[in-house]
């Protein structure tokens, strides 16, 4: 399944800073296109950033406002894998899978809470015009998430029963926390774009 197919239906989040803007207009259409795809090329892990941000996002060519969709896009993965360990707690077998599992519950909900925050510190960066500080508050927790993420996914490497079906885990988990953590990172390198924008 796509990981975008659902969106950001989960949970509540955070209102959008602005309205979203549904163009109709093919001049307005390539611009944002362009935009976006410009903005990306910024990234790590670029095409993943133009697919998500470019079916997701239809506001004006806005750095800012681009970069609040990407916090928003990772939150949405966030909340995907969190739910999707969390549903690994009812089907563990052995005390190594208990640990591993229960680890990375804490972990992903740690990323995803972090990742919310900053998503609600990036609207009021935008709507106050306020920057310093907060963005540095938010690359620096940007970046933990990422490491949260990675230390689940640390977790489940170190299991070595040897169990098909524990290998099976560690491959699905791996998945998510993957593309996960590269949304994170994306959204993590806009986020740097956009302070030295502002700061230049």
């Amino acid at each position: 399944n796509s990981l975008f197919s659902f969106t950001i239906i989960y949970f509540s989040l955070p209102q959008p800073i602005t309205a979203i803007e549904y163009a109709t207009s093919p001049t307005h259409k390539t611009t944002l296109d362009y935009f976006i795809k410009k903005s990306c090329q910024l990234t790590l892990y670029s095409d993943l950033c133009y697919t998500s941000l470019s079916s997701s996002y239809t506001g004006d060519p806005n750095l800012g406002k681009l970069t609040y969709a990407a916090i928003q896009v990772s939150l949405a993965g966030c909340v995907h894998t969190a739910n999707y360990v969390a549903s690994l707690s009812h089907r563990t077998t052995t005390r190594a899978d208990d640990m591993a599992v229960g680890d990375c519950v804490e972990l992903t909900n740690e990323a995803l809470t972090q990742v919310k925050r900053r998503l609600t510190e990036m609207a009021g960066i935008l709507r106050s015009g306020v920057h310093r500080g907060g963005m540095s508050n938010v690359m620096t927790w940007m970046s933990a998430a990422i490491t949260d993420q990675n230390t689940c996914m640390d977790g489940f490497n170190e299991l070595n029963s040897g169990r098909d079906d524990e290998g099976v885990v560690r491959t699905k988990v791996g998945r998510k926390v993957d593309v996960v953590v590269k949304l994170i990172s994306n959204a993590l390198a806009l986020v740097n774009s956009f302070a030295d924008a502002i700061t230049n």
